[in-house]
């Protein structure tokens, strides 16, 4: 079980994005396109990397159709034994994987293999260099979302494994985690349906995160998502923020809104190559719009030593029919914000002063699915670096002290909404993470 390896030292940027279903489509449709065609026609948007999600193949949406349509063959489906029943074809062996990695990547492009996973009812992971240690839908929570737009019986007991206890095997494998759509919910029929990510702040307080957060996808600019990591950064804990596109290759309009993409200067143009620059947080979030953002030879991730400097930030790749929101935020307060039109390119230096950390935004208030945001520089500040950061040499399993599962579903089952009414599916304020009530209720058990 390796990761994709291509040696070329100094290539450039990788451009890059994840969170991806092949073959997503309604019961009883085939899939459209082989893997190879898949491979590229996002070798046509420009990509140099893609991770793969499942369902990878028809038979294996076929084989979840049929598990959510009965509900009686949950228990089998999460015990496995369809995994068990593939053994003969090794469609779910890690050989066959690898043989995809291998087969499918060119001396330009990396396919990686790609998971969302857990799928749980406290939030969502995918990964760069996912490994299959267990059945691909071991820890989908089926029986909860069922409940969540009924609430007609006692909620369904918790069976998957938490997101720390996959983290741990999944990092152990060279795997990297990413917090997926981490301020999602809506409704339907009248219900709060999750997709928060409710246990990130327990998960970083206790060391056991160790991952990305995505902040970009769905939208270009994602204020909800950008609060949570200001938040987090304003405690003192950088996760490398990314974009994800969460595409359904197979769909009329796969990619109806963007292809939300990631620019990262990998050391070496590989799987491992991309981990280790974005747990130095060097990564720049974009759907078209060029950004660059310096200060002296920092860049985004990197400490500047002194509490200010002289920051450089360059556009490219803009229409030049559009207008750009260009915005510069220091520890979460904007302090400047400029009007860009007229041109195709556009650059310039202020001179900041003041400790802590600044993130550069571009926004395209002519077109909503296009925009760019880079990962902060530090100013004289040393920031706990969540990305990639050792995990504790033993597990701590806070889920099980009395009253961490009340914490968890707090988000988990929209009861946030009694002390932030009147919020439209996807705003989640920072406040309902309860940073502060998770402080001190883990920190005897730490």
């Amino acid at each position: 079980m390796s990761a994709t390896t291509i040696s070329k030292p100094g290539f450039p940027p990788v451009r890059w994005t994840g969170h991806s279903h092949v073959c997503r489509a309604a019961a009883g449709i085939r899939a459209r396109h082989t893997l190879e065609e898949h491979r590229d026609a996002l070798r046509e948007f420009g990509l140099n990397y893609f991770g793969f999600g499942h369902p990878w193949e028809p038979w294996d949406l076929d084989l979840i159709r049929e598990w959510e349509s009965d509900p009686a063959k949950i228990r089998a489906y999460r015990e496995e034994q369809i995994w068990k029943t593939q053994d003969a074809d090794q469609w779910l062996h890690a050989e066959r994987f690898d043989q995809w990695r291998r087969e499918l990547s060119t001396g330009d492009f990396i396919f990686d293999v790609d998971q969302e996973t857990p799928k749980i009812r406290f939030g969502h992971l995918w990964w760069l260099g996912w490994q299959p240690e267990a059945a691909p839908w071991h820890d989908y929570d089926a029986t909860f979302s069922p409940w969540e737009t009924s609430r007609d019986r006692p909620r369904p007991p918790f069976i998957c494994r938490m997101i720390p206890e996959v983290i741990r095997i999944q990092v152990a494998l060279g795997a990297l985690p990413v917090y997926a759509h981490p301020t999602s919910w809506w409704y339907q029929d009248g219900k709060h349906i999750t997709n928060i990510a409710s246990s990130l702040v327990p998960d970083i307080l206790t060391g056991q995160a160790g991952g990305c957060l995505v902040v970009m996808g769905y939208e270009a600019d994602q204020p909800h998502y950008q609060e949570l990591w200001f938040g987090l950064l304003n405690k003192g804990y950088f996760l490398t923020g990314v974009s994800e596109t969460d595409a359904s290759l197979d769909a009329d309009e796969r990619f109806d809104r963007a292809v939300f993409q990631n620019i990262t200067p990998a050391g070496e143009f590989s799987t491992r190559g991309i981990q280790e620059a974005l747990k130095r947080g060097r990564n720049v979030m974009t759907t078209g719009p060029g950004l660059a953002v310096k200060c002296g030879h920092a860049g985004p991730g990197d400490r500047v030593d002194s509490k200010g400097g002289r920051i450089s930030i360059h556009t490219c790749r803009l229409e030049r029919s559009h207008a750009y929101k260009l915005s510069v935020i220091h520890n979460g307060t904007a302090i400047r914000e400029q009007t860009i039109s007229g041109v195709l390119e556009w650059e310039d230096a202020f001179e900041h002063d003041g400790a802590g950390w600044v993130v550069v935004k571009l926004v395209n208030t002519s077109a909503r699915y296009s925009g760019a945001i880079a990962n902060p520089i530090f100013f004289h500040a040393d920031p706990v670096r969540v990305t990639g950061h050792p995990l504790p040499e033993r597990e701590i399993r806070y889920w099980e002290l009395p009253g961490a599962m009340d914490r968890l579903y707090y988000l988990a089952e929209g009861l946030w909404q009694k002390d932030f009414p009147g919020r439209n599916p996807g705003e989640l304020p920072w406040e309902a993470f309860r940073w502060d009530d998770w402080l001190q209720f883990l920190t005897p058990a730490m």
